[in-house]
């Protein structure tokens, strides 16, 4: 059995192969300015073995810095980090979960610029760290994360925080479990820090700020003026544009809906899409559209609003408005409740904090994850989350989806119809609207509203999982 061990010679620390220099798979000559670090590598060939090229092992990471990185400039390793990793959007920014989430971490436009600046004061030995965090984890952000904990906080703070951030991803079985994920994030703390020893810490003037929004309790409307957003990442999420408190006809944008077979019978006629999507529900006289002229004490002159349904009471919507610039930027926010009586008399009161359903949906805006406008569903593959809960009736080929209108007393039903792979063929969509006192008379089918109908796309399109976003959809985001 062969003995390793390290010698101080020449200055550095050369590791010994019983009485022969040990070298990388490149050829050279594994040394090391550092006395612990030769200690540990000597402790990981003992465990893992010395051609053992995976995240447990330090020596691992020492041969990527030794055979790699030592030949390129440092420019030319930030380059291959941010191709990597940056081209597009960081999965982190995508996932749909809760403000502790978002808080944690960021917004990609403001992100991005961050890392990009922390990778250009990095040593070499700290882009090895990265690398091998990010690539592990398909997430320079996550590898961000860790380098702010590791730089800003104290002993007892700073493992509290490793820990919760590694309890985060252990449901993950991609990523192993809790002490392997901890572990992982311990050996980026060991292998990063002997240069912070050294030269200091990076990220003191950003890492503050950061961990200070982190103890935020809720995503509040004084905070969504640093955001900026497009029109077609408001439409994409299905927000409309009002004036005077009714929708607006002719705003600027609006996605279609031509995926869908569209289900246009009402009172023995058929409509166009054009003549279905401002169609009042019922005649003039007991028009509940929800163009109701009270909104226009609640919202500004002109807005961008989304309604949200109350998870528990059918009778409630939240109605949530933005005011942008010319350039995007929000300036203006709010939350109006919107409660409705079993005779259809609405009142309106404004909501003083974002409620969850809106704030969720306000991180996936802010993240860029919206319906491109030239986006189809046909001939994707249907949400795996969708396929693993089985078809219609146990038909592996046949999916519905059903949604509450946040609109009007109505339920929005879709049918899609796949290849025995997944792939989708065809969507088939209704709605049926209850009667306005009698719901338990049963539904009544009226004609489909594009609006509403995004809302059910929009719903389909959030199913689609980290990996489906960025490598099946191939969507761009901003």
């Amino acid at each position: 059995m062969k003995k390793y061990s390290y010698k101080f010679e020449n200055e550095r620390y050369t590791i010994y192969e019983d009485d022969n220099i040990l070298k990388t798979p490149y050829g050279y000559e594994v040394c090391t300015l550092y006395k612990p670090l030769a200690e540990r590598i000597i402790l990981d060939i003992e465990c893992y073995g010395k051609d053992y090229h995976s995240i447990e092992s330090i020596l691992a990471w020492h041969y990527t810095v030794i055979d790699i990185f030592y030949n390129m400039k440092a420019e030319q390793i930030d380059k291959v980090l941010i191709d990597t990793f940056l081209k597009s959007v960081d999965w982190t920014f995508l996932r749909k979960s809760s403000n502790f989430w978002f808080r944690i971490f960021g917004v990609w436009n403001v992100r991005k610029g961050q890392i990009i600046q922390w990778l250009s004061k990095t040593t070499y030995m700290q882009k090895t760290a990265i690398y091998w965090i990010s690539n592990y984890y398909r997430s320079i952000n996550i590898t961000f994360i860790i380098a702010i904990i590791i730089e800003n906080l104290k002993e007892k703070d700073k493992e509290l925080f490793l820990q919760a951030i590694a309890k985060m991803f252990s449901g993950d079985s991609r990523f192993g479990s809790f002490e392997k994920i901890y572990q992982d994030f311990k050996n980026f703390e060991f292998y990063y820090g002997f240069h912070l020893e050294e030269s200091g810490p990076i990220l003191s003037e950003i890492g503050p700020e950061i961990l200070k929004s982190w103890r935020t309790e809720e995503l509040k409307f004084e905070g969504l003026n640093k955001h900026s957003v497009s029109i077609e990442q408001l439409t994409g999420r299905n927000y409309y544009h009002y004036t005077c408190g009714k929708m607006d006809k002719n705003q600027p944008l609006a996605h279609p809906v031509g995926d869908l077979n569209l289900d246009f019978y009402r009172n023995g006629d058929y409509h166009s899409i054009d003549s279905a999507v401002y169609e009042p529900i019922y005649d003039e006289q007991q028009n509940e559209f929800t163009t109701d002229d009270s909104l226009v004490e609640y919202l500004p002159y002109s807005c961008w609003l989304k309604r949200f349904n109350d998870t528990n009471d059918p009778y409630t919507c939240y109605l949530l408005y933005l005011q942008i610039d010319e350039k995007g930027a929000i300036k203006n926010s709010g939350c109006i409740e919107e409660t409705t009586s079993k005779g259809l008399y609405k009142t309106y009161k404004k909501k003083s904090f974002i409620p969850d359903v809106a704030a969720v949906d306000l991180i996936f805006l802010f993240h860029g994850k919206y319906i491109p406008v030239d986006f189809s569903f046909i001939g994707k593959k249907l949400p795996q989350k969708r396929i693993d809960k089985g078809g219609k009736d146990g038909d592996n080929m046949q999916y519905d989806f059903t949604l509450r209108s946040a609109y009007r007393r109505a339920l929005l039903c879709m049918i899609v119809n796949t290849d025995e792979k997944g792939v989708i063929k065809e969507l088939q969509y209704t709605s049926l609207q209850f009667n306005k006192n009698k719901e338990d008379d049963g539904p009544i089918s009226y004609a489909v509203r594009s609006y509403e109908a995004m809302d059910m796309l929009v719903m389909v399109y959030d199913m689609y999982s980290d990996d489906e976003m960025l490598n099946q959809l191939n969507s761009t985001y901003s």
